[in-house]
């Protein structure tokens, strides 16, 4: 892990690569259920042509993500270490990648069990054409993440 304690399912895959592939053609998902990650108006769907949830290390690398009608990537709860890396991101319909964890519980916005990506480091990716179908996107989302890098991306 990262530090901090584990989530209560610590339940991980170690060391997955993804590499070399063309994810594309997704039915759109706009009408799907979503919460609001964080205070304000901001809403997300927990889904993603890529979605890992329980992660250490994994690596998404030149990878092309195309004609997506939703998120390319999403780590959604546990995930410490993950890459995403000299990937490209097309003609989405909602965000590239996105990194959502969760909290302790209705009354506390503590992540003291560690149910957060960590360390994430998103690096060296094109992105173009993205929120054709959802206004809320960008190009990285984060709400209850810690440590994560982003940087040389176009």
């Amino acid at each position: 892990g990262g530090g901090g304690a584990e989530p209560a399912t610590s339940a991980t895959v170690l060391g997955v690569v993804v590499s070399h592939l063309d994810m594309r053609d997704t039915r759109p998902t706009y009408m799907e259920p979503r919460a609001n990650p964080s205070g304000g108006d901001w809403a997300l769907e927990r889904s993603g042509a890529l979605l890992a949830d329980g992660s250490d290390q994994l690596v998404v690398d030149s990878v092309r993500f195309l004609q997506l009608d939703s998120n390319g990537v999403l780590l959604s709860g546990y995930n410490r270490a993950a890459t995403v890396a000299h990937c490209e991101f097309s003609s989405l319909g909602q965000s590239a990648v996105a990194s959502w964890g969760f909290t302790d519980g209705m009354l506390s916005n503590e992540g003291l069990r560690g149910d957060f990506p960590r360390g994430t480091s998103i690096v060296h990716n094109w992105c173009h054409d993205i929120g054709l179908l959802q206004k809320q996107s960008s190009f990285y989302f984060q709400a209850i993440t810690a440590e994560a890098t982003v940087g040389s991306n176009v």
